[in-house]
């Protein structure tokens, strides 16, 4: 089974938030899945391509800079979240999926927004599919009721995955202990 139908409300997520959180060149990882009636469903995701079951692009988010992985035929994971945006398009006839860095400089422009958009101008370019999680975690929360809302911790952020030519993203909790990601919900963004 794929990674995108793991990707559902109440799964729990462990281990990666190390492996994307540093900023690091996309890199082959793996990731397995647990599921039993005496505890919750969990993704484990591992930096070896070799410890889980499947494997996985890892493609960490990096700050004033784009990030990008070869897909290879394998889904790419991607985070954190909170505004980016995730594509996945041809370069060359290369099947890539990246990860735009959205972030104002110190005067308010978007440098590495705008570099992607001179690069979806460029010769050779196919774009497949994109997604922007501008104002998406916003909705989400203010869709909630305040009961709900206070069961909430702080760390609210979204992970997305390209699989094929589709994009999936979860918005999932992050508790900031253990760095252990909960999906409380999951939106999908078809290639047209």
């Amino acid at each position: 089974m794929s990674l995108a139908n793991r990707l559902v409300k109440g799964v729990k997520i462990k281990g990666l938030f190390p492996l994307i959180s540093k900023g690091q060149d996309a890199s082959l990882g793996s990731w397995s899945y647990d599921s039993s009636w005496l505890r919750d469903n969990t993704l484990t995701f591992y930096a070896g391509s070799n410890e889980g079951t499947n494997r996985v692009w890892l493609l960490p988010y990096k700050r004033e800079a784009n990030a990008s992985a070869i897909v290879q035929g394998r889904e790419v994971i991607s985070g954190e979240f909170t505004g980016c945006i995730m594509s996945i398009y041809k370069s060359g006839g290369i099947k890539q999926v990246n990860h735009v860095d959205t972030e104002p400089d110190s005067d308010g422009n978007k440098p590495m927004k705008d570099a992607w958009e001179a690069q979806k101008g460029g010769d050779g370019f196919e774009l497949i599919n994109e997604f922007s999680t501008t104002g998406v975690i916003g909705n989400y929360l203010g869709s909630l009721a305040p009961k709900q809302l206070k069961k909430l911790g702080a760390g609210i952020v979204m992970l997305c995955m390209a699989t094929g030519d589709t994009i999936i993203c979860a918005i999932v909790e992050r508790n900031m202990g253990s760095g252990d990601y909960k999906i409380l919900d999951v939106r999908q963004q078809l290639a047209d």
